[in-house]
């Protein structure tokens, strides 16, 4: 549900080649602004639309998990009474 930016990166480490891609950033500004016009026409077009639908899909589940009886809330709520505080 993300875009990664590659031309951002800085610094000597940030200007090394990206081990999974090889990929090298150049670090201009100029590279910069060619790979955020890339990524607006991205999230404009059909990858937009994918990633918006994964997010909503994303927050619907997150709101399951969390409500009443919901997975995550036993969980922390079982987490809770295992370590509650003891009153001095």
């Amino acid at each position: 549900m993300a875009v990664e930016l590659f031309e951002v990166r800085t610094g000597d480490d940030g200007l090394k080649p990206i081990l999974r891609n090889g990929r090298t950033a150049k670090g201009t500004r100029e590279a910069v602004g060619v790979e955020i016009r890339e990524v607006v026409d991205l999230v404009r077009g059909p990858k937009g639309e994918e990633l918006r639908k994964n997010a909503q899909s994303f927050k619907a589940r997150f709101v399951e998990v969390w409500e009443e009886g919901g997975v995550s809330r036993k969980e922390a709520q079982a987490l809770l009474t295992k370590f509650k505080p003891v009153k001095a």
